[in-house]
């Protein structure tokens, strides 16, 4: 895989987990007013759940790229070289 392609493979992985991230808040959203009927919450309530649903993904996200970090760029983009 040369340069080029391993940066396409990048923006495209980047891509592909902004979009799971606006797919699950989407349906988060659609989620919660099932959510308050069912179980008789408030609005406050659902907004703390939803708040924390982001804050859990923002925390995978943050540890993600951490994990990332620790072996440097070279030993993260080894698979990509030839």
């Amino acid at each position: 895989m040369n340069e080029q392609t391993a940066k396409r493979f990048a923006v495209f992985a980047a891509a592909a987990g902004l979009s799971t991230w606006a797919i699950d808040m989407a349906a988060t959203q659609v989620g919660l007013v099932s959510q308050q009927a069912s179980l008789g919450i408030s609005v406050t309530a659902s907004q703390w759940i939803l708040n924390l649903t982001l804050m859990i993904v923002a925390g995978l996200v943050t540890m993600g790229g951490a994990l990332g970090d620790r072996p440097g760029a070279s030993a993260s983009s080894a698979w990509a070289s030839p």
